[in-house]
């Protein structure tokens, strides 16, 4: 419950980068003890979306340019691998999620700007695609590179204009 409820609120943009949190106000707000918050930020740590400070607290990470280019670098691998996988294995793959996922992406409001959904829509193509595999660890490794992607694109997408920008490429 911990764990899913501070990546939700990682992820939802709730907590943010920046801002120093101690387990015992998060386990306060999410009305548990801290042993069960501790251990959801040391998984949360272990996949790279919160970096502990010593005798501070935690804090949601920040990317620098060389964590970006090495996700997409491992992205770019995993994706490649997955549509060669998906092509050989099956002529009739099933492509009936991601042709979805396409065509609520283009018919997301351009004047609302829903980042969440349209990176939420974002992961589940690219998840369905992973999931083409039938590789179970493929699929887990990807699902935590989406987590990261997410938070990037956010803070991406969040610059005035780009959301708008990204959503004229479809």
């Amino acid at each position: 419950m911990a764990y899913n409820a501070l990546r939700s609120s990682i992820l939802s943009n709730t907590l943010t980068s920046g801002t120093i949190y101690n387990e015992k106000n998060l386990a306060q707000q999410l009305g548990i003890s801290r042993t069960p918050v501790r251990e959801a930020l040391l998984e949360l740590s272990s996949q790279g979306l919160v970096e502990f400070l010593p005798r501070k607290g935690v804090v949601v990470n920040s990317f620098k340019e060389a964590d970006i280019n090495e996700i997409f670098e491992i992205r770019h691998i995993i994706e490649t691998h997955a549509f060669k996988t998906a092509c050989t294995q099956s002529d009739t793959a099933d492509l009936t999620e991601m042709e979805r996922c396409v065509e609520n992406q283009c018919c997301i409001d351009m004047e609302s700007c829903d980042i969440n959904q349209f990176l939420e829509m974002d992961r589940t193509f690219h998840m369905a695609f992973a999931r083409l595999t039938g590789n179970k660890r493929l699929v887990s490794i990807m699902d935590n590179i989406r987590d990261i992607l997410h938070i990037m694109g956010s803070y991406a997408l969040s610059v005035e204009g780009r959301m708008c920008w990204s959503m004229k490429k479809f």
